[in-house]
């Protein structure tokens, strides 16, 4: 590699937190995977429909296995709720998981962290691991100590923050949101039909007419 010559050249310090990727749309989603092999499918979506309303709550009034394409404002919303659907129906081990798991989700998106958030980040996630196992029970397929790259990411947040600062620093939500324009609204106006050449040129034509607009 390029670096194997560069003294005092740690090539995985380079490789910087990814909240969107890694733990919203990372572990998160393997997260709802997992629970919805114990609970079901159909179950849980109608656990989820029955939650009451709340302010400012998205609610998933046909639950969330009809979703696709799914963005990470709807990911949080889905966490927002997760627990409610799942207490009472699986056992207090997997509750105990997925509090802990989607507890480090939610600190590891601080933009400000003291010595105490990051203990607190460290303890959700070594209680994720304490209680991990009961998911192996319903999808023999996982690995056995769950130590996958989305997953295995996780074990660095807490030394990447102290190292670089907090994950707000490097998150590609930021860029992300450019999609919406680009991708999203472009796929829409299409006839959802061999949609990449039409989308190009979409995007062609909102230049042209930005250019002129300039001019």
């Amino acid at each position: 590699p390029f670096w194997a010559e560069w003294p005092h050249v740690n090539i995985h310090d380079a490789i910087s937190a990814d909240n969107l990727h890694q733990t919203i749309q990372g572990a998160g989603a393997h997260l709802i995977q997992w629970v919805t092999d114990i609970v079901g499918e159909k179950e849980l979506d109608a656990r989820l429909a029955r939650l009451p309303p709340a302010h400012n709550l998205r609610n998933f009034a046909r639950g969330i296995s009809c979703l696709s394409r799914v963005s990470g404002s709807e990911r949080k919303a889905i966490y927002a709720q997760l627990l409610g659907g799942l207490v009472g129906r699986v056992p207090g081990a997997a509750v105990r998981a997925a509090r802990a798991l989607l507890d480090f989700i939610l600190i590891a998106q601080y933009e400000c962290h003291s010595a105490d958030t990051l203990t607190q980040l460290r303890e959700s996630l070594d209680a994720f691991h304490h209680d991990k196992a009961i998911f192996k029970r319903s999808n023999p397929a996982l690995a056995a100590d769950f130590n996958f790259p989305k997953m295995h990411m996780l074990e660095h947040y807490e030394s990447g923050i102290r190292r670089i600062g907090t994950t707000d620093n490097c998150d590609t939500q930021t860029s992300e949101r450019m999609h919406i324009e680009f991708s999203k609204d472009a796929f829409k106006a299409t006839n959802k039909h061999e949609y990449t050449p039409q989308m190009c040129r979409w995007y062609e034509r909102r230049q042209a007419l930005h250019q002129y607009a300039v001019h």
